[in-house]
């Protein structure tokens, strides 16, 4: 389950990191993703370093 939730993330998905960085995906290559984290912030991941995708409108609820 965690192999296809790693291969389906593509630009626009919000990801959490093994290591807790949150960041907006701005582009997907085969092994490794983009981030945009904050500002103009970008980093490059490996895709294996995902430890989850944020669910729409639950990164919204916790700033409530």
């Amino acid at each position: 389950r965690q192999k296809e939730m790693i291969a389906a993330i593509g630009k626009g998905d919000e990801v959490v990191t093994s290591g807790g960085i949150i960041g907006t995906v701005i582009r997907a290559e085969e092994h490794r993703l983009i981030i945009k984290t904050g500002g103009e912030t970008k980093i490059t991941i490996e895709r294996s370093r995902v430890s989850h995708r944020v669910s729409p409108g639950q990164s919204n609820a916790a700033e409530k």
